[in-house]
């Protein structure tokens, strides 16, 4: 099954479009969501859904932007920030001449 990992707090009208597009997914897509964010914000907003059975995950984040890296809790010590590209926070990107 393939895994998204949603931002569901980084939108204007965050976490009701993000909720409602991550329902939508799993339900027609068959993948399994997680949704990063303010979990008491998510469960809410989840709650106001027919969701129940669907493979959706909250991973409650500390809700704090640093350089564009979403500090997130619920997983491993070593995946805890990434950046845009997946690259660990304050891990060299390569240059050019490493390619």
């Amino acid at each position: 099954m393939i895994t998204i990992a949603v931002d569901a707090m980084g939108g204007d009208h965050a976490p009701r479009p993000e909720v409602e597009g991550a329902i939508v997914a799993a339900r027609e897509f068959g993948v399994r969501i997680l949704l990063a964010g303010l979990a008491p914000e998510l469960k809410r907003e989840l709650a106001k859904h027919s969701h129940r059975g669907l493979p959706i995950e909250i991973v409650p984040a500390s809700g704090s932007h640093l350089d564009g890296r979403l500090a997130v809790t619920g997983f491993p010590q070593e995946r805890r920030q990434l950046g845009a590209r997946g690259n660990k926070a304050g891990a060299r990107r390569p240059s050019r001449r490493d390619d």
